[in-house]
């Protein structure tokens, strides 16, 4: 591959809220495929991310079995704005890191993302998986004087990082809509499909779903009011109202953890709706979802939904929103079915329309498996990130 012949030394500046224990650092698992397959890849690769010390030992990927990578530890940055109080310190420890790298990959809307090509000029790959106006502007739990000055304070590292985005080696985005975004700037971005699916992952056969009741829910992501938890709380209150016998399991963590552990209680649906938390395990993830009948996604803004693909290779027909790259990479009604964001009617609708005709949705999730399984791999993702 060309970027095997062309550069030995890898940098990478993310947000990755590294974890050291015992001096030992661990990194959340969503992350971990990039440091592997770059290790795999490249002489040395040096990270450069905020990390902490912590004293148990984090549900995280250990890294410390790769002899051929440096870690460059940030100040800890639990939000966006804490980066702002350490600029200097920052800004002077990759100075210390250009030096020792070939080519720099960076993620967007990640901090000071624009620095390395901008204040260093090194060649980079910019990576936008998100677009951190855009998500503020459709934020309806925001008034427009929060939004107004939220957007001020994004605006001047918005500008740095386009034009850092225009001296980059590379361009590439989390789906068409930023692509198409960024070329309104003058900008030539590849959209890609982010997938951290491997081949292994990807059940042989698929199971055989049953419209029996109680029917069988699941929902991946944060527990946050962008990806759309309140209209998962107004689908169960619906589906009670209408005597839909239904089972969900809730998997993640987020800042609406315990108000929606208290909508469980204060509602009665303690053996309806099952909050799994985090979970450590891939396999067990994976086995919810195989396991599961429809697999909901309500989200406000996204780039393109890893865990959208992830449920699809598991065999589990989708109902999402129509978000970031989502509609040009699947069809409404084909491979998956859409509805507004905020619209728990629509999502019960489709509910009762899979208990009434379930094999139209077992065909659903065999055209988008197939589609996903041929073209969706962590592996072809990487592959046409890194080559530069």
């Amino acid at each position: 591959m060309k970027h095997k012949e062309t550069i030995e030394v890898m940098g990478v500046f993310a947000s990755w809220n590294l974890e050291f224990h015992e001096g030992c650092p661990y990194v959340a698992d969503m992350h971990y495929p990039y440091i592997e397959y770059l290790c795999e890849h490249y002489r040395k690769v040096v990270v450069v991310s905020s990390a902490k010390d912590v004293q148990e030992k984090p549900p995280f990927v250990d890294l410390s079995n790769f002899n051929n990578l440096e870690i460059v530890r940030l100040p800890y940055l639990p939000r966006y704005v804490d980066a702002i109080k350490h600029v200097r310190t920052i800004v002077k420890l990759l100075s210390k890191t250009m030096d020792k790298v070939d080519a720099m990959y960076c993620r967007v809307p990640d901090p000071l993302c624009w620095c390395p090509a901008v204040l260093f000029k090194k060649k980079v790959i910019m990576d936008f998986i998100g677009d951190t106006i855009d998500c503020t502007i459709h934020n309806e739990k925001w008034n427009w004087i929060k939004k107004s000055i939220m957007i001020a304070g994004y605006y001047p590292e918005y500008r740095l990082t386009l034009k850092a985005a225009k001296k980059s080696a590379k361009v590439v985005t989390a789906g068409d809509k930023l692509a198409l975004k960024l070329k309104k700037h003058g900008i030539n971005a590849v959209p890609l499909v982010p997938s951290l699916l491997s081949v292994k992952d990807i059940p042989a056969d698929l199971r055989v779903i049953h419209s029996t009741s109680p029917i069988k829910l699941v929902y991946v992501g944060y527990i946050r009011y962008a990806k759309g938890i309140y209209t998962l709380m107004e689908v169960c209150k619906l589906l009670k109202t209408k005597d839909v016998g239904f089972e969900l399991n809730i998997v993640g963590v987020g800042e609406l953890y315990e108000e929606l552990k208290q909508f469980v209680a204060d509602n009665g649906f303690v053996d309806n709706i099952h909050l799994l938390g985090f979970l450590e395990s891939r396999e067990e993830l994976n086995q919810i979802m195989y396991s599961s009948d429809l697999f909901l996604f309500p989200s406000l803004s996204e780039g393109a939904p890893r865990v959208v693909i992830e449920a699809m290779a598991q065999g589990v027909p989708v109902v999402s929103t129509p978000v970031g790259a989502l509609p040009y990479m699947f069809k409404d009604k084909d491979t998956i079915r859409f509805f507004d964001f905020n619209d728990a009617k629509t999502v019960v609708e489709i509910i009762n329309e899979f208990m009434a005709n379930t094999d139209a949705f077992i065909a659903q999730r065999d055209r988008a498996y197939e589609q996903v399984k041929n073209n969706y791999t962590k592996e072809k993702f990487f592959e046409q990130v890194f080559d530069i």
